[in-house]
């Protein structure tokens, strides 16, 4: 159960941050499955001259260059305007 304090969080901010909820080998796992997967899909991008090369970017910053990538391709209703 969220807290009343976690809850006021939730309603005004439209998040919560949940301390633990996942044991942290099944998190360390999550995050290094989720980083090969960026990893693999971010060198086919940059095969198709989609996004920057990846030197010295890490989960993050691959993360970011894709998103800025996806801001300049889609318009808001998600129709492709630019390749």
């Amino acid at each position: 159960m969220l807290t009343p304090a976690q809850l006021q969080q939730f309603e005004t901010q439209g998040y919560v941050v949940v301390e633990d909820l996942l044991p942290a080998d099944v998190l360390e796992a999550v995050k290094v499955e989720y980083a090969a997967l960026l990893d693999d899909l971010y060198a086919q991008w940059h095969k198709q001259g989609l996004v920057p090369a990846s030197e010295n970017l890490d989960f993050w910053g691959k993360l970011l260059a894709a998103y800025h990538r996806a801001l300049r391709l889609f318009s808001a209703d998600g129709h492709i305007f630019a390749r």
